[in-house]
């Protein structure tokens, strides 16, 4: 913002009635001294600002176990591991003749909290789903997800029959889906067991094609195993009616939204879920 100021002549009649003073009147308001506003950084300012330099995530699985935060990421791979084990992702064969084993890679990701401190270190597995071929290790790809204008029907729908909304996300996924195909990836690196084999994978992995469109199918099933019906204008949309009493669940990608006639209904759809799926959802 720019300061104007105007000079005006004033005239003083009782001591100098020819001389005349030139005064500066400042218009509008005036700029604060934003030096004022200075404090001296505090010393957990400083270890905040050092921790963010030397904080790094890795490219490579090399550079993972070369760093200084070892021991956090090969926690972090080992966590990974167990949980695909825990699923059955993949059972370890010899690679047919005409087939090709895909190669995959650690990703790695430092999650922080609000405040900017760590909370935990992250290794993903993901398959090179470039090398995929179409036809071979893929058919379709496409997956719905809920429409704009469906979201904000139900929420209207919600607000106006004082329905319990509940906001739901599913951990991992994409590892629920199953797969058609036949796919065959190198064992990951770091957990080779030197024996030559190859993983076949029985479920869908990150970085899979096809991976989206296995878990919307996944899910889709899950929920009419419970008394759910898919809607025809929108397939992310389904509802469980029980004489006056109804679910309506729209879905995008692993992310959701519920509303229940009540809260009771609320909660036995929370615990149905968590019994099929690694979930978390809180009352929007």
């Amino acid at each position: 913002m720019l300061l104007f100021s105007e000079k005006r002549c004033i005239s003083d009649s009782e001591d100098e009635m020819s001389s005349t003073d030139e005064v500066d009147i400042p218009v509008g308001p005036q700029l604060r001294d934003r030096t004022l506003n200075s404090r001296p950084a505090r010393l957990q300012d400083y270890v905040m600002n050092a921790e963010l330099f030397f904080r790094h995530e890795p490219e490579t699985y090399a550079e993972a176990v070369n760093s200084n935060q070892q021991a956090e990421w090969l926690e972090a791979m080992n966590s990974e591991i167990s949980s695909l084990n825990e699923n059955e992702t993949w059972t370890l064969e010899q690679l047919p003749s005409d087939r090709i084993a895909i190669p995959c890679k650690w990703v790695y990701k430092i999650k922080q909290n609000p405040d900017g401190s760590i909370d935990r270190y992250k290794a993903r597995l993901v398959i090179k789903g470039c090398s995929q071929r179409k036809g071979v290790d893929y058919g379709q790809t496409f997956s719905p997800v809920v429409r704009a204008s469906s979201i904000r029907a139900l929420i209207s729908t919600a607000a106006s029959q004082n329905m319990v909304l509940t906001q739901f996300d599913v951990s991992t996924a994409f590892l629920y889906g199953e797969l058609e195909e036949e796919i065959y990836m190198q064992q990951p690196e770091g957990f080779n067991d030197g024996s030559g084999r190859v993983c076949r994978l029985k479920r869908s992995l990150y970085g899979l094609k096809q991976a989206p469109r296995c878990w919307n199918k996944r899910f889709g099933n899950f929920l009419c195993q419970h008394g759910f019906k898919q809607n025809e204008a929108d397939p992310c949309m389904f509802m469980h009616c029980r004489g006056t009493e109804k679910v309506i669940i729209a879905l995008w990608v692993d992310d959701g939204i519920a509303a229940a006639t009540n809260e009771a209904e609320s909660k036995q759809l929370i615990a149905e879920l968590k019994s099929e799926l690694e979930f978390t959802g809180k009352e929007a």
